[in-house]
């Protein structure tokens, strides 16, 4: 979740020193969702409903609870983990000869409005 968000510049509030690297999984995707509504084109915009799923989940709902008696079922764990694999492919190319696989900032396309991998297989509109 760090890397998705860090190579889209998403911004969250500042905090110092440790507790900056303990944020809560909930808070970057909340801000993710955040800045792709704010600058995503339609096709970046349509899978907004993998990262709901995920932020959704009682899994990551009942772990960020304090004192809470969770015991998950492995069928809860597979589709969870089905969740946030599908999530991670949006965000890194497919392609196995891919050099720069993270879809990022880095690699905005000026001309075309668009934020994509090293090698432009995977890409979506993007307004700065």
């Amino acid at each position: 979740m760090k890397n998705i968000c860090c190579n889209l510049e998403v911004q969250v509030k500042f905090r110092f020193n440790d507790k900056n690297e303990k944020r809560m999984s909930d808070e970057l995707l909340n801000e993710l969702k955040s800045k792709i509504n704010k600058s995503a084109g339609e096709d970046l915009k349509s899978q907004v409903l993998i990262i709901d799923r995920v932020a959704s989940s009682s899994i990551l709902r009942n772990l960020l609870s304090h004192d809470n008696p969770f015991n998950p079922k492995l069928g809860d764990l597979k589709a969870f983990w089905a969740d946030v694999q599908n999530l991670k492919k949006i965000f890194v190319c497919q392609d196995k000869d891919c050099k720069k696989s993270k879809v990022s900032m880095k690699n905005y396309d000026t001309v075309n409005n668009k934020i994509r991998c090293g090698c432009g297989k995977t890409e979506y509109d993007w307004k700065k």
